[in-house]
């Protein structure tokens, strides 16, 4: 992978400015006792990605946008609970970025700001 930290559905992609890795639980049955003792039945944890960009060409952003849009696909991304890189099946939350410049010194727009959740399936 030539980008080291990320890559989806099989693109590499621009490296992010930011990304959070957060595990979670997920619970078939949970809640209290009378005694106020926690019972829980986990069947599962999954992960949420939380990744940023910064400045990005046109090509960059699409490329990016693109490679997440479909309903279900691969991110390859670096993850703490493994210390390492992982591959797993994720779905993207709103996506969204905001015009840096409409002509940079080459003619071309420029985005800052791409935000996308991608939560594992």
């Amino acid at each position: 992978m030539a980008d080291r930290y990320l890559q989806i559905n099989g693109v590499n992609v621009a490296t992010p400015t930011e990304m959070k890795v957060t595990l979670n639980d997920i619970d078939a049955k949970s809640g209290r006792t009378a005694s106020g003792k926690m019972k829980r039945d986990r069947i599962t944890t999954k992960r949420k990605l939380e990744i940023k960009w910064g400045n990005l060409s046109e090509s960059q952003m699409s490329a990016i946008m693109t490679a997440s849009s479909g309903q279900y696909f691969n991110v390859t991304y670096l993850d703490p609970a493994i210390a390492g890189m992982a591959t797993r099946s994720f779905y993207a939350g709103d996506m969204g970025g905001d015009i840096f410049s409409f002509v940079d010194k080459f003619n071309n727009v420029r985005w800052s700001g791409l935000s996308i959740n991608y939560i594992e399936m």
